[in-house]
């Protein structure tokens, strides 16, 4: 059956054909329940977790489900039918036994991978037919490999196998023998196979079975179903075999979740049947030990929620049953085979590989593969292609429970990387003696019963002594006595005169006595530095003082503990190096030191510490006014460092691994002969290049000098000092009187720093913001009978599970507990730790090589980040350089070169200004003026964006544009400068100026084309500049035009008649300063536009300007809708006015409505206002003239009239006044045609 549930990941430009082989529905002949409906959630879960990850973000996931109803003979004959039709990329499943092998042995053939979630199939060890064949499931076979090295250690080398005759346990059976036999060169040997028929209710099979074995050995693997396991071992009672002389090794054949194994095993459900035999039960289950395989962790509570929510988001529309059954114990190993087939396929496609079959092999072969799935760490063989293992060995306590004592896994893919790690509690064997789990140092565990019997099993290794013969005398007996006797006191007399004789030696050893002179020590900046070089770049180790680490949360306080600490600590911590060895040097202000018997003691004492987690004793410097103690240095700072520091993750491992490492190290000192530590607190736990935490600073009160007082220190040092110290030591210090170190106190001290690492802050960081460090010191120090105890509050807990949280918060509050026998003794805290640590780690140095990497990946990341940044700034940058200079120019520039000027044969240069500008500014603010001119120039700035210009620069007013220039482009520069000259001045003339919207902004502009030189001018904010008389011709052209009018050179008229699209007209000869007489012309508009045009512009540019502020200004009325339609260039305009008129050509105008009056009246006021001439006089006359040709038929009447007007006109007859009337009659001409 072919279900095709299509794109499940859609967006990319590649599909990966993923093809799910599941039974549909359980098969009833199947002993294990899996099928489509209990798992399905899962897998749309880990596709939808490959999608937001974006692990393949170039490829589309497409899945076709293939129902092989655990059939290989329709498992097989689907996936060929579909392999006719389409190409396949990976195939997940089949979960059923009997179908994995033929479709793994095909899809290898087809060079396709199979990844399997399920791994029943317990005949599939090697995997010379099956080399595309995966599994995230561990496979049961590896039972075996792992349960050896465990017996390694037991010394154990004859086994007996009973085996119950069932296809599963017979396979499980035949894999634990093969693997014992493979075994042979180290002693294993397996002297009886025994086979178990189904056992019946008189036990005569299993009683034979039982008495045949007590003649074969004592160490019986029992390979039977769990439900018989029961029954025999009841048996095994009745025939005197549950006395502790035979162990059995009872072996679980399936991976279990530690679900199982808390819901089955890990109690005492194995042998508890609430019958009368419940206690011979449990008395034959005290020799029992369960081998299993199973994983560390369990999934997360709510994984099935998240997969619900992925399988309505991905398959609401698919024929499964609603609602989903409750996933079965697999589900959660499809996930990770979902999971892992992205991982690898992302992997091997980075490297060039292809997501071939055996491309994916290769890659899991150079590759270490491993990821965090559902089912926790999913580490994948580099050989194999299968799960590496992990391997549970369960022993039953004294309440009859059973719970892991051993545990086993693989640390990377490399099978040779297998550790073993031990629990704390003793297996208990049958005759009743115990045995601990294999120490942290590496020992054998003390005691395992025998495989045989001391004698034999047939007694064949003891034969009868022979009688013993009394013929010596009493006498002769005495005599040899006496000597032996007094030969033996003098022995032991010798040996302590010779052992006191080596003490006063050892004491007379003064090689922890170091001279000043051997110290050199490292300049402040040099410790500042760089710890890259331990001999020349190291930072100053603050952290190993206990002065300059005092502990305060607000930063009034830690500002005063500085300042004090720089001017009042008498400990001071310098870094030194003492005959080639970077070493720690703390001074005292003890003048000198009182060499006695006790202090050479001490420093006896003191050299003789060795231990991992506690520094090591360098020596002392006596000499006179250079009292010091030399430690060994520790590079990475202290954990009050660490925790302060925001750069470093401090997460569960790196937390837990630091706090294992301190109680293991005052462990050490509490068992040494110092006893305590004394003086232990964050700043005195120190860590070296190797990641791993180390006391230091203990015992050493003979090395310091007499206390001093918070008058000398000041009350925020001296009592910021003393957070760590237990309250019963507080009480007498506040008392001043001798306060005694004491185990007790130090477990205090430990309670103190835990609770900085949970809350990665001070110790009262939230008190401090109300209480001075003296307050919070005298409310710790209450008497016990005020039934109060003032502590630190816990403000942020471990991110992890809610029972890791609470055993954290329960374990700081006993260590802190006011009753000195209430707190717990270390090895309980040690336990506690073990306990409820996720990652089962002794040391953080293992662990830490995994947060390097983490701490790299993330590092690469913030560079990539600082980079991609970097050239967003470069961008922006150059795009702002550019804007300024030409790019040629500007990239020249940026590498060095020098720019040289150069020479260009033809520009076009564009120069244009602010008519009336001076009156304009004399009229405004400097803030509005500058305003205005920022609006103006960058509409200019828009306006010239779409054309092939320069723009070089705005001096005030004026604005100056360029073609042809630094790009040459031909003789298309002057085509590109008139375009944008129409196009400014179009722009212009529905420009309002923010201030004075009433008033018509006007400009000159003025062309010119010729040659001229371009360069950079100056160092200093360097310019691009143009010179040449070109230049000063467009001046000339721009300062002698008229107002709103494009004025043009004859240069530049010659040039442009290759394009005849723009409308020139000559001006006629003028006087230009500095140029004599020149014929110039102006640019009246363009034809064949697909917009108005600059004449056309003209013509209609009053029906098109006007509004109510036009008319407002004369104190006339506008009217509402008008049309205007110009023949000659097809477009039309719409105004605010009653009135129609249409122009039918350039010389003709038809009226439609007489009141066409008032519409030319208007358009001859606004074209005076536009040009300067508004004289009250004058419009009076034109009003009178105007009111006398009621019906205009003809243009030229009202040019006529117009003429008439301005010639009779008495009013102002100065020569200014007919230049402005002229004027007036032209322009108004303009805007009326």
């Amino acid at each position: 059956m072919l279900l095709d549930y299509g794109l499940l990941c859609q967006g990319a430009n590649k599909t990966l054909q993923i093809v799910w082989m599941v039974p549909l529905q359980e098969h009833p002949k199947e002993i294990f329940r899996y099928n489509a409906s209990s798992s399905i959630a899962a897998l749309a879960y880990g596709i939808e977790t490959v999608k937001n990850e974006s692990i393949l973000p170039e490829y589309d996931l497409n899945l076709t489900v293939l129902d092989t109803n655990c059939s290989s003979k329709q498992g097989i004959g689907v996936l060929v039918d579909l392999l006719m039709v389409q190409d396949i990329d990976v195939v997940i499943g089949p979960p059923c036994p009997g179908v994995v092998e033929p479709v793994g042995e095909l899809m290898s053939y087809r060079n396709v991978p199979v990844i399997n979630w399920v791994s029943l199939q317990q005949t599939i060890q090697t995997k010379d037919s099956l080399t595309t064949y995966i599994r995230t499931m561990t496979p049961v076979y590896t039972l075996g490999e792992l349960m050896t090295k465990f017996l390694q250690d037991t010394g154990w080398k004859n086994y007996i196998i009973v085996r119950e005759i069932n296809k599963e346990y017979d396979a499980l059976a035949e894999i634990l023998e093969s693997t014992l036999g493979s075994f042979n060169e180290i002693g294993f040997r397996v002297t009886q196979v025994h086979k178990l028929h189904e056992p019946t209710e008189s036990g005569d099979d299993i009683d034979a079975t039982l008495n045949s074995i007590k003649h074969e050995g004592r160490i019986v693997f029992l390979v039977i179903d769990q439900p018989n396991l029961r029954n025999v071992m009841l048996r095994a009672h009745k025939l005197n075999m549950t006395n502790g002389d035979y162990q059995f090794l009872y072996t679980y054949g399936r991976t279990a979740t530690m679900h199982k194994l808390e819901k089955y095993f890990m109690n005492d459900r194995m042998w508890r049947r609430n019958d009368e035999f419940d206690e011979i039960a449990r008395q034959a289950f005290e020799n029992v030990l369960l081998f299993t395989l199973s994983q560390r962790t369990e999934p997360e509570s709510k994984w099935y929620g998240y997969a619900l929510s992925s399988y309505n988001h991905l398959y609401s529309k698919t024929d499964m049953p609603r609602p989903l059954p409750v996933p079965d114990e697999y589900a959660v190993y499809l996930y990770d085979a979902v999971y892992l087939y992205a991982k690898v396929l992302n992997q091997s496609l980075t490297q060039n590989r292809t997501s071939s079959g055996n491309d994916l092999t290769q890659t899991i072969f150079h590759n270490q593969i491993g990821f965090q799935g559902l089912t926790g760490s999913v580490l994948i063989s580099n050989s194999r292609k299968d799960r590496m293992p992990a391997f549970f060995v369960l022993d039953m306590d004294a309440n009859g429970s059973f719970h892991v004592v051993t545990y086993l896994y693989y640390r990377s893919s490399s099978a040779g990387e297998l550790e073993m790690q031990h629990d704390n509690t003793p297996i208990r064997w049958g005759n009743g003696r115990e045995s601990s789990a294999l120490l942290a140092n590496g020992t054998k565990i003390e005691y395992f019963p025998p495989d045989m019997p001391e004698c034999g099993l047939l007694n064949e290794k003891c034969p009868p002594s022979p009688p013993i013969i009394a013929s010596q005398s009493n006498s002769y007996e005495v005599t040899i006595s006496v000597i032996c006797a007094a030969v033996l006191i003098l022995v032991f007399a010798a040996f302590f005169v010779y052992r006191w004789w080596r003490k006063e030696q050892d004491l007379k050893n003064t090689a922890w006595k170091i001279n000043s002179s051997d110290l050199r020590y490292v300049p402040k900046e040099d410790q500042r530095g760089s710890q890259t070089g331990p001999k020349r770049r190291i930072h100053r180790l603050r952290s190993t003082s206990s002065i300059e680490s005092v502990v305060s949360s607000s930063s009034r306080i830690m500002s005063l503990v500085r300042h004090h600490s720089d001017h009042h600590a008498h400990v001071l911590t310098n870094v030194a190096e003492c005959q080639g060895v970077t070493v720690a040097v703390k001074k005292s202000r003890k003048k000198k030191v009182n060499i006695d018997r006790n202090f050479m003691l001490l420093m006896k004492n003191l050299s003789s510490m060795k231990h991992m987690n506690v520094t090591a004793f360098i020596g002392v410097c006596t000499e006179p006014e250079k009292v010091c103690i030399v430690w060994e240095f520790c590079s990475k700072g202290s954990v009050q460092d660490v925790i302060k520091n925001e750069n470093i993750n401090l997460d569960t491992m790196f937390k837990l691994s630091i706090a294992n490492d301190i109680c293991q190290g005052l462990e050490y000192i509490h068992k040494s002969v110092i006893k305590y530590h004394g003086n232990l607190k964050s700043s005195n736990c120190v860590i070296d290049s190797r990641w791993v935490c180390k006391l230091t600073d203990f015992n050493l009160q003979k090395l310091r000098h007499i206390r001093e007082t918070a008058d000398y220190l000041g009350d925020v040092v001296y009592y910021s000092r003393l957070f760590w110290t237990a309250p019963e030591k507080l009480r007498k210090i506040l008392r001043n009187e001798p306060a005694e170190d004491s185990v007790a106190a130090d477990i205090y001290s430990l309670g103190i720093i835990f609770k900085e690492l949970v809350c990665r802050n001070e110790p009262y960081s939230l008190e401090t913001m109300t209480l001075s460090p003296k307050e919070i010191i005298k409310k710790v120090s209450l008497p016990v009978s005020t039934l109060i105890t003032y502590r630190p509050e816990i403000t942020l807990v471990l991110n992890d599970t809610e029972n890791l949280v609470a055993n954290t918060r329960s374990l700081i509050k006993k260590c802190w507990a006011e009753k000195e026998e209430m707190r717990p003794p270390l090895k309980q805290i040690i336990r506690t730790l073990n306990r409820i640590n996720p990652f089962k780690k002794a040391s953080m140095v293992d662990n830490m090589m995994a947060m390097m990497e983490k701490y790299t990946n993330n590092l690469e990341e913030i560079v990539a980040e600082r980079t991609e940044q970097l050239q967003d700034e470069k961008r922006k940058t150059d795009a702002l350089l550019y804007r300024m200079l030409p790019k040629k120019v500007a990239d020249d520039l940026k590498f060095g070169k020098a720019f040289l000027a150069e020479a260009f044969d033809s520009v076009t240069i564009y120069l244009s200004d602010i008519v009336q500008f001076t009156n304009l500014a004399n009229e405004s603010t400097p803030m509005e003026i500058v305003n205005l001119l920022n609006a103006l120039y960058t509409l200019f700035d828009e306006s010239i964006n779409p054309y092939d210009v320069y723009k070089v620069e705005t001096i005030g007013d004026a604005y100056m544009v360029v073609s042809g220039l630094p790009q040459r482009n031909g003789s298309v520069h002057v085509r590109e400068i008139a375009s944008v000259a129409i196009r400014i001045l179009r722009n212009v003339l529905n420009f309002t100026i923010p201030h004075k919207p009433e008033r018509q902004l006007q400009i000159r502009i003025g062309l010119h084309t010729g040659p001229v030189v371009a360069g950079v001018i100056g160092l200093v904010m360097p310019r691009y500049c143009l010179f040449g008389d070109t230049v000063n011709t467009a001046s000339r052209m721009e300062s002698n035009g008229l107002p709103l009018k494009i004025h043009i050179s004859e240069q530049t008229a010659h040039a442009l008649k290759q394009f005849p699209q723009f409308e020139v007209e000559n001006r006629g000869q003028m006087a230009i300063k500095g140029k004599g007489i020149m014929n110039t012309y102006w640019i009246t508009g363009m034809k064949d536009s697909t917009t108005v045009g600059e004449t056309d512009y003209y013509r209609v540019r009053t029906a098109s300007r006007l509004d109510a502020d036009d008319v407002d200004e004369f104190g006339r009325e506008w009217h509402g809708n008008s049309k205007i339609s110009i023949a000659d260039s097809g477009i039309e305009a719409e105004r605010m006015s009653e009135d129609t008129y249409e122009v039918v050509s350039d010389d003709h105008v038809t009226v439609h409505d007489t009141s066409i009056t008032g519409d030319i009246h208007n358009d001859v006021k606004v074209a005076l206002n536009s040009n300067g001439i508004v004289k009250s006089g004058l419009i009076e006359r034109i009003n009178g003239a105007i009111a006398d040709h009621q019906v205009v038929s003809h243009v030229q009447d009202f040019v006529d009239t117009l003429e008439t007007v301005c010639e009779d006109s008495e009013i102002d007859r100065t020569p200014e006044v007919k230049k402005m009337s002229v004027d007036c009659l032209e322009n108004t001409l303009i805007a009326i045609m």
